[in-house]
């Protein structure tokens, strides 16, 4: 994969995790919780300045929204 496709890859799951967690009305903070985190990783994963989320963190976002890890981070 390119840096460039990569790069791409992470703008669109910051865009598809937006998606999701506004159609749940869940604030960054609920988001945050429900996966363990914090409130600025995940703004920073939406707003594509987290250009490496680990595998670990995707997998806990794609259980919380009950999606598959494809559906997040396949350009």
């Amino acid at each position: 994969m390119s840096k460039h496709s990569h790069t791409a890859g992470c703008r669109k799951l910051g865009a598809r995790l937006r998606r999701l967690r506004k159609a749940r009305e869940w604030t960054l903070q609920d988001t945050a919780d429900a996966i363990g985190s914090s409130k600025s990783h995940i703004y920073e994963m939406e707003t594509g300045r987290n250009p490496n989320p680990t595998i670990g963190t995707v997998i806990a976002l794609a259980r919380t929204f009950q999606t598959s890890i494809d559906a997040l981070v396949k350009p």
